[in-house]
């Protein structure tokens, strides 16, 4: 059922109180100024209706999408909630089982990898941090650039349904000066996104990584919407990982759980800057067991009810 707002509410009280004591004053005669007042009222009030109606349309029909790439044991199909399974592609993957030299792509092995991909994989989210982006000569930059570049290239000429893009490369982390605002750092961390613009020429999205390195919520935030804006300089659509425990970095902390406010403020977040969201926990020997009763679980629940997200 179509609920009014508060706003919406509190016109169309205004409007038949006016009417009311229009037509208090005016049982015997309804004079010409009465009459012009009430239809200049009408009319911007109408307006102002009309607005918001039409602004509460478009921001519950945003278009947000639910990724699961959760890696916990005897997690339930989580399709009826609205998500879409994806799963980011190790560097592993990317090379022979036998070669332990990752320094420059294998182009032949890419193409056989590209080949035998699922027909009905619409999603290829590649994960390759070992080739670093910056705090380097340009050279090597150069280098690892063209690298990736020739990896998503390869995969394209194979299957260029997919949508392709590369974990959390563009933009860059930097956590440290992105939260200290030193606005000099800023500057460079900017400098070195744009530089990045030939890669991301080269891909279909971009995955920023919005892990959590500690419990202040407010510094979170702030790179969280820093990081969703400058990914949005490269005019594609953005998707972030969110991960619902703490990162392995902070040794007090290390997988566990975030409690269900600050991720309630985390997914809210996402939704409100970017186009998506991957949650993301480990797989393999550091797995966690589902549990449908945890916090984070209950507020990512009440997060696509809140937004029709399962629809």
């Amino acid at each position: 059922m179509f609920k009014f707002t508060g706003n919406q509410q509190l016109t169309i009280k205004t409007t038949f109180t006016l009417l009311d004591y229009i037509h208090k004053r005016s049982v015997r005669i309804i004079t010409l100024n009465n009459l012009i007042i009430f239809i200049i009222f009408f009319l911007f009030t109408s307006s102002l209706y009309s607005n918001n109606l039409q602004k509460e349309t478009t921001q519950s029909s945003k278009s947000f999408k639910l990724y699961d790439s959760i890696g916990d044991k005897n997690k339930p199909d989580l399709k009826k909630y609205g998500f879409t399974f994806v799963r980011s592609i190790p560097a592993n993957q990317l090379w022979p089982p036998d070669n332990t030299d990752k320094s420059k792509p294998d182009l032949v092995w890419i193409k056989k990898f590209a080949e035998l991909l699922p027909s009905n994989l619409s999603i290829l989210n590649l994960d390759i941090e070992h080739w670093q982006l910056n705090n380097q000569p340009k050279t090597d930059t150069n280098r690892n650039i063209d690298y990736l570049i020739s990896i998503a290239d390869t995969i394209r000429k194979k299957r260029p349904d997919l949508n392709i893009g590369y974990y959390s490369l563009l933009p860059i982390i930097d956590y440290n000066n992105v939260v200290s605002s030193n606005q000099g750092k800023l500057s460079q961390w900017r400098t070195e996104n744009k530089y990045l613009s030939k890669l991301s020429n080269h891909v279909d999205t971009i995955y920023p990584s919005l892990y959590t390195f500690n419990t202040n919520r407010t510094d979170w935030k702030k790179y969280a919407v820093k990081n969703i804006k400058e990914a949005r300089e490269y005019g594609k659509p953005v998707i972030a990982f969110l991960w619902p425990q703490y990162h392995g970095s902070n040794l007090l902390l290390r997988h566990d759980h975030i409690d269900k406010e600050y991720w309630r403020t985390q997914l809210e977040t996402v939704y409100e800057y970017a186009d998506g969201v991957i949650i993301w926990t480990p797989w393999g020997k550091e797995q966690s067991e589902w549990d449908s009763n945890s916090g984070w679980w209950k507020a990512t629940l009440e997060f696509i009810e809140k937004h029709q997200l399962n629809k």
